[in-house]
């Protein structure tokens, strides 16, 4: 089995896009947000349970204005990326062109023409695959790590298939 996966990454904008949106969804720490800003929305409605029981007064727009600031919020971040991501692309090409990502032994390491990172094996959870993607997540409790592999990258369908097995036995404890 070989040994070392050396994966480069270029991403188009529509790439990019999925890529954004999609880890909007699997974010942790957005799903967090968006269930504390539901929660503290819900505490006025919560409040009112008396007088909704006593008085028989209940109008279900209450239940609609606590769903407004997830909303807002979540449609804040949408409009965020779809205007960030070409701006990204112009004035910060370095994060999504000419990556190199490495896969050793060891564990992950990435280089751009601005820095070099790696992540060691125990700091990533699992594998997934998307039909374009192969997604890397971080450990529960360790920084946040979300590894994004394009799968046009690999020369071959069994390239492929060889980097999924050498991943999955690395991520696997002994």
């Amino acid at each position: 089995m070989q040994d070392t996966f050396i994966i480069p990454q270029d991403f188009t904008l529509g790439e990019w896009y999925s890529f954004a949106y999609a880890s909007l969804y699997k974010s942790r720490w957005m799903r967090m947000v968006l269930l504390f800003i539901t929660g503290i929305n819900l505490i006025p409605l919560a409040l009112e349970i008396p007088s909704i029981v006593l008085e028989g007064k209940f109008h279900p727009a209450d239940i609609l204005t606590a769903f407004i600031g997830p909303l807002f919020f979540l449609a804040f971040m949408c409009v965020g990326l779809l205007v960030g991501g070409p701006l990204i692309f112009t004035t910060k090409p370095e994060l999504v062109h000419d990556i190199t990502n490495r896969f050793t032994h060891w564990g992950l390491e990435i280089d751009t023409k601005t820095k070099q990172t790696s992540i060691p094996w125990r700091n990533l959870d699992k594998l997934k695959e998307t039909k374009n993607f192969y997604w890397l997540d971080g450990k529960k409790g360790k920084p946040p790590v979300l590894i994004v592999i394009q799968k046009r990258m690999f020369a071959s369908e069994e390239h492929r298939a060889a980097f999924k097995a050498f991943v999955t036995q690395n991520l696997t404890p002994p």
